[in-house]
């Protein structure tokens, strides 16, 4: 460990002099404030005015995210304030200034420094932009008055009810640090109960914090599923490929894990991590042993992992005890900030701009039984989860489509975007197409599948199933097509030409379909009502 003392004695010895070496300083303060080692002896150095007052603009503002790194929030704040005052030049200076203030809601401090920053750079004032805030008409509503204290009030049960569900170890936390310029994050152990107080800097993102889920007996009140983004997807820039596939994805990852999650009684809190991925938050009736949760999480990740191209999943804790002095796995707390990403998290589908508008959310949470999820667990099998309690309705009119969801992942992803009303590239309707268009019912599914479609036109539809000719897509054109990286679905060798569809051959005919129009009225007739509706759509002639 770096003596920093001793070295600040020797700083200000040979300030007058001109000869200290404030970058040898900030660098080994960085890495002393990283091992979160002698931290109230960090926070000396920092607040020593005499040391940052004599740092050049770049030097002071790497001094004012230290501060912030090591919790001295208003310290921050006081160096920025500073450069903006000394080096009016430095144009990352205001912004940092006034996005730290936003985070922390300090309203107007922020107008005021955007004010001065207009003064010296006009075009900075379009960048910072802030969301109008009516204020309540009192005339109007004489009750407005007393909302502030209602407000307050059931803000002071949101907090009390974050702390009841997100329950890890209880005399210790976590605290995230970041080194942007290396591309660094971590955490630091805070060594005593997670308060109010700590809640508050984390939802106004002073600060961002984790639990460790694992207590000391090696039990746990919550359990989550980690979805993040693979390696591959984290790299360069993407093709117009890649985003459809996450986004077909992202869609099904998000009902599967919950359906799944609900065919063993369990329910899940969806959140967007605010990094690179998804978290599902589990919470449990009483304290179980750790062992136990993870079975449960393993056997879901177990069904769902198998479909996935983008997506690794991960339980969370990851060991079934706690071995020696070691606190086992954390997990950052939802609803704050990501120090590295400065991204923040949410819940999925985030409802509002307003961190208490998410924090409403928790009310609606369901805790689960563990008791009752084994017994499911132990018995399920892939014959007996065939139909899901939730879907036995959809299953019952259209099984065609409940079975095919079921056996191959590639057209499941297609059948909850289609559902959703997402609209479907044209390698995506090209799949779909090509698969369902040749079931005996296919002008039932086509419609039921694409009725919510942004740009559904039932005409068009018929029109294009018309066209439709020759095989069935294989599974290897259609994992192409998707660029899906899962195995494509085995069948029985002597099948010969593997395609979806022999997960279900008493709902199709395998003949391929012939070249020439049986009926060549009904296609021109569709061919009229699209034009038409193309017609509809084409700017009219100007007579004037």
């Amino acid at each position: 460990m770096v003596d920093l003392d001793s070295h600040t004695q020797a700083t200000q010895k040979t300030a007058a002099s001109g000869k200290t070496d404030f970058a040898l300083l900030i660098r080994r303060l960085t890495n002393s404030v990283l091992s979160g080692q002698k931290l109230e002896s960090q926070k000396r150095i920092l607040r020593n005015q005499k040391l940052w007052s004599r740092l050049d603009s770049d030097q002071a503002r790497e001094w004012s995210s230290l501060a912030l790194m090591a919790g001295e929030t208003d310290l921050c704040l006081d160096v920025l304030d500073s450069v903006n005052r000394r080096h009016p030049e430095n144009v990352a200076a205001w912004k940092e200034h006034w996005s730290l203030l936003c985070d922390l809601d300090r309203r107007q401090e922020a107008l005021a420094v955007r004010s001065r920053a207009e003064q010296t750079h006009p075009g900075l004032v379009g960048e910072m932009k802030m969301p109008d805030i009516a204020a309540p008409d009192t005339e109007k509503d004489p009750e407005a008055v007393d909302e502030p204290f209602v407000r307050q009030r059931k803000r002071e049960e949101l907090l009390e009810l974050y702390l009841q569900l997100f329950k890890g170890r209880e005399e210790c936390f976590a605290r995230q640090w970041s080194d942007k310029k290396e591309q660094k994050q971590g955490y630091v152990p805070v060594r005593h109960s997670l308060q109010k107080s700590d809640l508050e800097d984390h939802l106004k993102g002073r600060r961002t914090y984790g639990i460790y889920l694992l207590q000391e007996d090696s039990r746990v009140k919550l359990a989550v599923l980690d979805a993040d983004l693979k390696k591959d997807f984290l790299k360069g820039r993407w093709k117009k490929e890649d985003k459809d596939l996450l986004r077909r994805e992202k869609h099904y990852l998000l009902e599967q894990v919950v359906s799944v999650s609900r065919e063993f009684q369990l329910d899940c809190l969806v959140e967007f991590s605010g990094g690179k991925g998804y978290h599902f938050w589990y919470f449990f009736d009483k304290p179980s042993p750790a062992s136990r949760a993870r079975q449960v999480l393993q056997k879901i990740t177990a069904r769902v992992a198998p479909d996935l191209s983008c997506f690794n999943l991960e339980v969370f804790p990851k060991q079934d005890r706690l071995a020696g002095k070691g606190l086992g796995n954390l997990v950052k707390l939802p609803l704050g900030i990501h120090r590295l990403t400065g991204k923040g998290s949410h819940f999925v589908p985030k409802k509002g701009r307003d961190v208490w508008e998410d924090m409403e959310r928790l009310r609606k949470v369901r805790v689960s039984s563990l008791d009752e999820a084994l017994p499911l667990v132990n018995e399920a099998t892939e014959k007996q989860v065939l139909i899901h309690p939730r879907h036995q309705e959809w299953t019952r009119s259209y099984p065609e489509l409940a079975l095919l969801q079921q056996r191959c992942p590639a057209l499941a992803q297609l059948f909850v975007t289609a559902r959703q009303g997402k609209a479907l590239s044209p390698r995506e309707e090209k799949v779909l197409y090509g698969t369902i268009g040749f079931l005996t019912r296919a002008s039932v599914l086509l419609h039921h599948l694409c009725a919510n479609q942004p740009e559904y036109n039932q005409h068009l539809l018929e029109y294009k199933l018309s066209r439709l000719r020759g095989s069935v897509l294989g599974c290897k054109k259609i994992h192409t097509l998707l660029g899906l990286s899962i195995e494509p679905c085995r069948f029985d060798p002597v099948q010969g030409y593997h395609h979806p569809l022999l997960h279900c051959p008493q709902y199709h005919d395998a003949s391929p379909k012939s070249e020439k129009v049986e009926n060549l009225q009904q296609a021109l007739d569709s061919l009229r009502q699209s034009l038409d509706i193309v017609h509809r759509f084409l700017p009219k002639p100007d007579h004037s």
